[in-house]
């Protein structure tokens, strides 16, 4: 070790609040880089492993394939593997107690196929022949049909049909509807089971319900055995395809494969979300999207970084700067100067990288372990594990060493072109001409002498308050930028999502209004509902001008020869208790809608919807609280309803689900339901429904079916659905994770830009030591000198929010065109935290500020002035 290295080492000893203080900011910057990249390939494995859960580990589907193209199929260079299976078809479930599941679907699984899709054994066995089955325990459960393991079921298979449809798992229930005479509605014939073969099963076990199954699927699952060494080459199956190595040309090939052995492409399924999640997209507009808001991220990520090393470098510039006029004044070269920074930089980097990926991998781990136990809890989700991607820490090694090189190699590089004598007296650090520190007049009489005496520390030392302000606008556009992040990532999840807003829905067709009362009634009042919600439905259409319609709706409406718009209208009734906590919810008088004699509505003004492939989100209409529209029936030989519009929201009630762009959706209260309902179909019956919420999906269920009044009414009367499974997905895979992910960046964004100012102006305080010694022993008071400081932040403050923000509205433009193309939502900004942040700035500047200053304040003055190590 030579004397450079030695008297590195010595400084670095003297120096120890510098030096821990730099260490700190290289292990956030690489922990930072570590957690996020860990956290990612952890979240990405647990969605492919829920994907693969709930749909199989498949990519490709081509479905009616010969057994003589299989050969072809496999020999494709980019398939690994294949796995066969085939719908046998529907079986009636004699004493099904759930009217609206009444079948058994068997399909057919070769041995591969077992494995790929996901099929768990609660008893029993899997099937090893064509004559066994694996029955779904929903049979039991939700049926209430009692099938053990070893018994026997003749069953007579074959095809819904409806009409000229053969209708699939995808096909809920085609429920009969009874013609009513004094309604005027004409019946709806059943559909029917065409039986094609009859066959004896023999049960061998019981599977959980298959998460691939439809949730409003009309057949429980059942598996059979698929020998592929029985097939014939005129056989047909459905072949699944899993690919070696996935890339962005997958779809190309599975098309042109599919092309090759005669099958439609457009007829081929695709595992998107499994695919998604393993980085390969459809269409060019969402890999745009998906590749933009990956290099910004990265960037973000990286400027955090760099900023946060950086500027623990930069701000003490000064030291360094004397240190290396020392060693230059007794004979060191440019080279050895030089040496001395980069070994500094590297003792750094040696303690603080490894330390950093460490913290970070422990980091996300605990974050990990925390919200293990809440995703539990989610029925589709196969749980979140650490996943410590090699690469990750790569990058994160890599960027530490680059921010290190870059932060030491300025300093650097400025000190070897000074003379030793300036950079010992800190010449050019200084600007102490008076043309450099003049300060207009109106400082003195607006901010006082304190003020005026601020704005000059921070002209004398420009170099200094370049990198505090860059701190503090790179700490304020991080922030904002994630914000928009977030924003955007919202609306995309609130357009790709179900936004099911309960637990069961029970639907009642040609039911008298007094058996809907008195069932409902009981309903609500089961021990194991948590909320009841009675809506009434009826439709009808307004005519509408071009000016009150939003771009997005025009696609949906066509004018009329009057050039007027026909919007049609979902008019939604709800009882008197959920309407008055719906209205209240949105901040509106509920006694405001009571009265049948003067209408009134509330809009619920958000639809979503694919326009020309690209999915846009947004409002419907733009007329005002108090305007009025005239609602007709959608035939228009009724007498039309002026209704007064109360307000227009987002939010929707219970029970009604995230709409497209037409209909309208308009919620009134029961008894204006009522009397429109009288005028638009002539004292017809409205369709009715309730939707409840449970703690307990199971419990409710059970009491459901035993209620009294449920059993007697037909097929054709009522629907009763269970949408926890549709909600557990709705809630589990997407808006909870998404959640986690927002909430988790946003806040380690925001404690690395917390941190980063406390680096920055805790240093830069530090360094100043001298300086408010030399202050105090010339008399200011330290309420003068706290004013000072007061005043020096809000110049901080004021002039990275000038720079910061213009930047940021400016990121957020580049993430809407990112976006636009695959979605379309209007450009908007995050104002809640755009008011968060201005308001932050001001008070983290201050606090750090003072807290830095409070330990200064407390060292005795001539101790200060002659201490040379500062």
């Amino acid at each position: 070790m030579n004397v450079i290295e030695h008297f590195t080492i010595r400084s670095l000893k003297q120096n120890r609040k510098w030096t821990v203080a730099t260490i700190i900011g290289i292990i956030i910057s690489t922990a930072m880089v570590t957690a996020v990249a860990t956290f990612f390939s952890s979240f990405m494995v647990m969605m492919q492993n829920t994907v693969k859960a709930q749909t199989g580990d498949w990519h490709a589907k081509l479905p009616c394939v010969s057994v003589a193209d299989l050969k072809t199929i496999k020999n494709a260079g980019f398939v690994g593997s294949t796995m066969l299976t085939r719908d046998v078809g529907y079986a009636a479930l004699l004493g099904s107690q759930n009217k609206a599941r009444p079948y058994l679907f068997i399909e057919q699984f070769d041995t591969a196929a077992e494995k790929g899709f996901p099929t768990t054994l609660v008893a029993g066995r899997m099937p090893q022949n064509g004559s066994e089955l694996a029955i779904s325990q929903a049979v039991r459960t939700d049926a209430g049909v009692p099938v053990h393991v070893g018994e026997k079921l003749t069953l007579s298979v074959g095809e819904r049909i409806s009409g000229n449809k053969v209708l699939t798992q995808k096909d809920h229930f085609q429920q009969p509807m009874q013609a009513n005479k004094q309604a005027g509605t004409p019946a709806r014939p059943r559909e029917t089971l065409v039986p094609r073969l009859t066959k004896t099963y023999t049960v061998v076990g019981i599977i959980k319900q298959p998460a691939f199954e439809p949730f409003r699927a009309a057949g429980y699952t059942a598996v059979s055995y698929l020998n592929d060494s029985t097939l014939k080459s005129g056989d047909k199956v459905d072949v699944s395809i899993l690919a070696k190595n996935l890339n962005h040309s997958f779809y190309n090939k599975v098309d042109a494969l599919a092309k090759s052995i005669g099958i439609s492409p457009s007829s081929v399924s695709f595992n998107k979300q499994l695919l998604r999640y393993s980085g390969i997209l459809s269409g060019a507009n969402n890999q745009k999207m998906v590749y933009g808001f990956s290099v910004l991220l990265i960037a973000i990520i990286m400027i955090a970084s760099i900023s946060l090393i950086y500027n623990a470098f930069a701000i003490s510039f000064s030291e360094r700067t004397r240190q290396l006029g020392m060693l230059a004044s007794i004979g060191a070269t440019k080279r050895q100067k030089k040496k001395n920074v980069y070994f500094e930089g590297f003792l750094l980097g040696l303690v603080g990288i490894p330390l950093g990926i460490l913290a970070g991998i422990a980091g996300i781990g605990m974050t990990i372990s925390a919200l293990r136990s809440l995703l539990s809890t989610f029925r589709s989700s196969t749980g979140l594990t650490l996943v410590v991607s090699p690469i990750s820490i790569i990058v994160a090694a890599v960027i530490g060493v680059l921010t290190i090189l870059i932060s030491v190699w300025i300093p650097a590089r400025r000190a070897s072109k000074i003379m030793p004598i300036d950079a010992i007296r800190q010449a050019n650090e200084f600007s102490l001409t008076r043309k450099a520190v003049k300060t207009s007049w109106i400082t003195r009489v607006l901010f006082g002498f304190e003020g005026e005496l601020a704005l000059k520390n921070i002209k004398r030392s420009r170099k200094k308050y370049r990198a505090t302000i860059l701190s503090l606008i790179i700490s304020l556009v991080l922030f904002l930028t994630v914000s928009s992040y977030a924003q955007t990532a919202w609306k995309v999840n609130e357009a790709t999502n179900y936004g099911v807003n309960y637990d069961f829905s029970v639907t009642y067709y040609n039911t008298p209004t007094s058996v809907i009362q008195a069932l409902n009634s009981r309903l609500a009042k089961l021990d194991s509902v948590k909320s009841a919600t009675t809506q009434y439905l009826d439709s009808g259409k307004i005519l509408m001008e071009s000016t009150q319609l939003t771009q997005n709706t025009e696609h949906f409406v066509t004018p009329n020869k009057q050039g007027k718009y026909e919007m049609n209208v979902q008019l939604i009734g709800l009882d008197d208790i959920s309407f008055e906590g719906y209205a209240k919810s949105i901040r509106v008088n509920p006694k405001d809608y009571e009265n049948p004699k003067v209408p009134e509505a509330i809009i619920i003004n958000y639809g979503t919807d694919s326009i020309g492939g690209v999915h846009a989100a947004g409002r419907l209409v733009t007329v005002s609280p108090g305007s009025t529209l005239q609602l007709e029936n959608s035939s228009g030989t009724s007498e039309s309803t002026v209704l007064k519009i109360g307000a227009l929201t987002d939010k929707r009630p219970t029970g009604v689900l995230i709409g497209k762009f037409n209909p309208m959706k308009m919620v009134v209260s029961e008894d204006v339901f009522k009397s429109i309902n009288a005028k638009l179909d002539n004292g017809k019956p409205a369709e009715a429904a309730l939707f409840l919420t449970t703690d307990n999906n199971q419990r409710l269920q059970e009491q459901i079916g035993g209620i009294d009044g449920m059993s007697y009414l037909s097929p054709g009367q009522v629907a009763i659905m269970n949408y926890i499974a549709l909600k557990e997905q709705d809630k589990g895979n997407k808006t909870f994770i998404l959640e986690v992910f927002i909430y988790g960046f946003i806040i380690l964004i925001g404690l690395i830009s917390i941190a980063n100012i406390f680096n920055t102006l805790s240093t830069n305080i530090g360094l100043r030591r001298k300086e408010f010694a030399m202050l105090r022993s010339v008399g200011m008071t330290p309420k003068s000198l706290n004013r000072m400081l007061r005043y020096e932040s809000i110049f901080y403050g004021l002039k990275a929010l000038l720079y910061g923000l213009p930047i940021s509205v400016a990121t957020a433009l580049l993430l809407y065109y990112f976006q636009k193309g695959a979605f379309s939502f209007g450009f908007t900004l995050p104002w809640e935290s755009y008011g968060a942040a201005i308001v932050l700035i001001f008070v983290i500047v201050h606090v750090v500020m003072f807290y830095a200053s409070s330990k200064i304040k407390k060292e005795n003055i001539v101790d200060t002035l002659k201490d040379e190590t500062l």
